[in-house]
Order: C-alpha cells, then sequence, then structure tokens
C-alpha cells in the first residue's frame, strides 16, 4: 500500500520519490507508484526549518522524516552530482543511488 489515510491531515506516506528541477533549486515530490503529489520545497528551506510550502501531511512525523533523509542524502551530494541529476529529469528515490546510475 502506498499510503494510510486516517483523515486528510493525517496522510502517511510509506515512501516518496523526488525529482529535481532542471531550472531551479526546487525538488518535486511523488509518491511511491511515481504519480505526483503536486508539492515541491527548496532542500535549504528544509534544512532551515521552513517547511512552508509542503502540504500538512509533511508535518506528520513519518512523512517528515523521508523528506528530512533526502535532504540529507541531498546535500551529502558535490554540486556537480546534484547538477547531473537535475539535467537527467529522472524520479528517483534516493539521490546517492541516482547519482551512481547515471555516471
Amino acid at each position: 500500500e502506498e499510503y494510510s489515510n486516517d483523515s486528510e491531515s493525517t496522510l502517511t506516506y510509506h515512501g516518496l520519490m523526488f525529482r529535481a528541477s532542471r531550472n531551479t533549486d526546487r525538488i518535486h515530490v511523488y509518491a511511491k507508484d511515481g504519480e505526483p503529489l503536486n508539492c515541491n520545497f527548496i532542500p535549504l528551506d528544509i534544512k532551515i526549518g521552513n517547511w512552508e510550502d509542503l502540504p500538512l501531511c509533511f508535518q506528520q512525523k513519518q512523512n517528515r522524516t523521508l523528506i528530512l533523509r533526502f535532504v540529507r542524502e541531498w546535500n551529502s551530494l558535490t554540486a556537480m552530482r546534484q547538477r547531473i541529476i537535475r539535467k537527467s529529469g529522472q524520479i528517483f528515490s534516493n539521490p546517492v543511488l541516482a547519482a551512481e546510475e547515471i555516471l
């Protein structure tokens, strides 16, 4: 199952996918099946604790953990590897593995 839905504000995702924008610093968020969730964020915003661009469900602990893990992995990449992922336009779950697959 992709997610659990106790109520609108407690939608819990069991895995997320991401796509880095080619032209901006934004990261677009997808469900595990590749379905767009129609939201995006800037990793630096998350790093400094600004969650305003993401829907309310991402305030929930499990969803927040998935986003924080992504940001930590994304920030561990060199700028060149981030740029390579951006240019690829691919949807991925782990940016470190995505960079290795592309290279």
